[in-house]
């Protein structure tokens, strides 16, 4: 009694229209992940350790307090330390090697 109309379009829209899709989603996940992949990463610092350990450096007796700065008038830092029990202070000199040498200047009486 009813006329069978052949939609031959239909039977392929059903197929194609998911199978295109899934396509797109994977296209998509693809260029994500190769701009998420390719990203570059922060550089990350190696301290090179300028501060090499040396030798024990005679200060006096129970220092204090101490000072950094360009006592010598030369382009390395100095550091000035206050001795309270002998009344003393001791002044370390730095030097092109990054070293402190111990001086003891006249200070005092």
């Amino acid at each position: 009694l009813f006329i069978h109309i052949r939609r031959p379009f239909y039977r392929k829209k059903r197929f194609m229209i998911p199978t295109c899709l899934l396509l797109t989603l994977l296209i998509a996940a693809v260029v994500i992940g190769v701009i998420l992949g390719t990203k570059s990463k922060p550089a990350k610092y190696v301290c090179d350790n300028p501060f090499e350990p040396f030798d024990a450096v005679d200060t006096g007796n129970f220092p204090s307090s101490s000072v950094l700065g360009y006592f010598d008038n030369d382009t390395y830092i100095d550091v000035a330390i206050a001795n309270s029990n002998d009344n003393t202070v001791s002044l370390l000199l730095g030097d092109k090697e990054q070293i402190l040498r111990s001086t003891r200047p006249a200070i005092g009486q």
